[in-house]
């Protein structure tokens, strides 16, 4: 069932953001820009799911909006998206590490004389 487009009293359309089991996705490997596979960014679907009113919220909600100006329109924008280039920064790190170890042959044990 497709929802429609809400918007507020001044015609800016609402951006509710929500809360979802991974289960309840499905995420499309389609990241592949130059230098900026760590980051993460792939697509992602979601299909069929019902999300009740208690695991979502808005950025535009009037009691985070403390100033008008375009700025402060949507309060704590890059707050909620930095933690995700860190993290596939630092999957991507894991992933290099480990992947290099599997590929190394292991040394003889050193015997003792």
């Amino acid at each position: 069932m497709r929802v429609a487009q809400r918007f507020d009293p001044n015609g800016v359309p609402e951006t509710p953001q929500c809360f979802l089991r991974l289960s309840q996705c499905e995420i499309l490997d389609t990241w592949y820009t130059s230098g900026l596979c760590g980051a993460g960014s792939n697509d992602r679907v979601v299909r069929d799911v019902f999300v009740p009113e208690e695991h979502t919220f808005s950025f535009q909600a009037p009691k985070l909006v403390k100033r008008s100006e375009p700025l402060y329109a949507f309060p704590f924008m890059f707050i909620a998206k930095g933690p995700g280039t860190a993290l596939g920064i630092a999957r991507l790190a894991i992933d290099t590490l480990t992947d290099g170890h599997r590929r190394r042959k292991a040394r003889a044990p050193l015997r003792a004389r």
